[in-house]
Protein backbone atom coordinates (compact mmCIF):
# COMPACT_ATOMS: atom_id res chain seq x y z
CA UNK A 1 0.00 0.00 0.00
CA UNK A 2 1.61 3.31 -0.53
CA UNK A 3 2.05 6.20 1.63
CA UNK A 4 -1.09 8.25 0.36
CA UNK A 5 -3.42 5.20 0.34
CA UNK A 6 -2.09 4.23 3.88
CA UNK A 7 -2.80 7.82 5.22
CA UNK A 8 -6.09 7.88 3.54
CA UNK A 9 -6.97 4.98 4.68
CA UNK A 10 -6.27 6.59 8.34
CA UNK A 11 -7.88 9.91 7.82
CA UNK A 12 -11.48 7.55 7.04
CA UNK A 13 -10.52 5.82 10.34
CA UNK A 14 -9.44 8.86 12.34
CA UNK A 15 -11.52 12.14 10.95
CA UNK A 16 -9.72 15.27 11.07
CA UNK A 17 -9.98 17.36 13.93
CA UNK A 18 -12.76 20.47 13.61
CA UNK A 19 -9.82 23.20 12.56
CA UNK A 20 -8.98 21.24 9.29
CA UNK A 21 -11.39 23.23 7.29
CA UNK A 22 -12.42 22.47 3.55
CA UNK A 23 -9.87 24.71 2.63
CA UNK A 24 -7.15 22.96 4.07
CA UNK A 25 -8.41 19.42 3.20
CA UNK A 26 -8.78 20.90 -0.27
CA UNK A 27 -5.14 22.02 -0.40
CA UNK A 28 -3.93 18.35 0.81
CA UNK A 29 -6.04 16.82 -1.94
CA UNK A 30 -4.23 19.21 -4.44
CA UNK A 31 -0.40 18.43 -3.05
CA UNK A 32 -1.85 14.97 -3.20
CA UNK A 33 -2.72 15.08 -6.80
CA UNK A 34 0.48 16.41 -7.69
CA UNK A 35 2.28 13.91 -6.10
CA UNK A 36 3.10 15.64 -2.92
CA UNK A 37 2.74 15.44 0.99
CA UNK A 38 1.47 18.18 2.94
CA UNK A 39 0.73 17.51 6.81
CA UNK A 40 0.14 19.83 9.84
CA UNK A 41 3.03 20.57 11.94
CA UNK A 42 4.27 22.54 14.80
CA UNK A 43 1.68 24.59 17.59
CA UNK A 44 -1.73 23.33 16.09
CA UNK A 45 -0.45 20.01 16.85
CA UNK A 46 0.73 20.34 19.80
CA UNK A 47 -2.29 22.34 20.90
CA UNK A 48 -4.80 19.87 19.42
CA UNK A 49 -2.88 16.85 21.36
CA UNK A 50 -3.23 18.84 24.51
CA UNK A 51 -6.75 19.31 23.74
CA UNK A 52 -6.44 23.25 23.48
CA UNK A 53 -7.72 25.02 19.81
CA UNK A 54 -4.76 26.26 17.31
CA UNK A 55 -4.43 30.00 17.04
CA UNK A 56 -2.62 29.28 13.81
CA UNK A 57 -1.62 26.39 11.57
CA UNK A 58 1.64 25.82 9.96
CA UNK A 59 1.68 23.17 6.84
CA UNK A 60 4.99 21.43 5.93
CA UNK A 61 5.59 19.68 2.06
CA UNK A 62 7.46 17.82 0.33
CA UNK A 63 7.11 20.20 -3.11
CA UNK A 64 9.71 22.75 -3.38
CA UNK A 65 9.01 26.19 -2.96
CA UNK A 66 9.03 27.12 -7.40
CA UNK A 67 6.46 23.66 -7.16
CA UNK A 68 4.05 24.69 -4.53
CA UNK A 69 3.96 28.58 -6.30
CA UNK A 70 3.60 26.03 -9.32
CA UNK A 71 0.36 24.93 -7.62
CA UNK A 72 -1.15 28.09 -6.05
CA UNK A 73 -0.81 28.97 -9.63
CA UNK A 74 -2.72 26.43 -11.40
CA UNK A 75 -5.52 26.45 -8.67
CA UNK A 76 -6.01 30.38 -8.43
CA UNK A 77 -4.61 29.58 -4.37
Amino acid sequence: MRHHQITKHIIKKYPPPAFVTPEIKSLGDIFDTAGHEIRLVGGCVRDYLVGGNPKDIDLATTATPDEQMALYKKYNI
